[in-house]
């Protein structure tokens, strides 16, 4: 799928596309055709971005949301439009698991995890997770312990990281 960025820059700065949420690192712009667009906000975003490329390309299970597409830079991601998970129970209700330890065992979640690095603490959060054709997936996967350690936790009071504009 094409997405023209220029274009979608411009809708965003004429309020077409709605901000549906924002964190430390990316801003998540609603696109209005059922997909969604994550928006480096600093370098942290850009590799969150590649990150989640990545992880999509190679994973093994099938519990992380889909990238569409990525601009080559990274600035810019686009993935299907998630439900929001406001318990990280619904989840385990979904896939009859009493817990954590128990998800992560299913479909190779913890092949992924382990092979990508993922920081576990980032999955249990249920705003990492949405409903996709109310089925309950990862739609933030880009926190991996190498980036956290390298601009998060003591870096992030120590430095402030440039941000990118468009």
């Amino acid at each position: 799928m094409d997405y023209n960025l220029k274009e979608i820059i411009a809708g965003i700065r004429n309020d077409t596309y709605k901000l549906l949420g924002v964190g430390s690192c990316r801003k998540v712009y609603d696109l209005n055709d059922g997909f969604v667009i994550k928006i480096a906000k600093d370098i942290r975003g850009i590799f969150q971005n590649q990150t989640e490329n990545k992880i999509y390309l190679s994973r093994k299970s099938n519990l992380f949301a889909e990238v569409v597409t990525v601009s080559e830079d990274n600035k810019f991601l686009v993935m299907p439009k998630a439900r929001k998970i406001k318990s990280i129970e619904t989840v385990y209700k979904y896939y009859n698991v009493k817990n954590m330890n128990s998800l992560i065992m299913f479909d190779h979640l913890n092949d992924d995890i382990n092979s990508n690095k993922l920081s576990r603490a980032d999955i249990v959060r249920p705003s990492s997770w949405g409903f996709i054709d109310d089925v309950p997936v990862l739609i933030d996967y880009g926190l991996t312990h190498s980036i956290y350690t390298k601009y998060y936790g003591l870096n992030s009071l120590l430095k402030k990281y440039k941000t990118l504009r468009y």
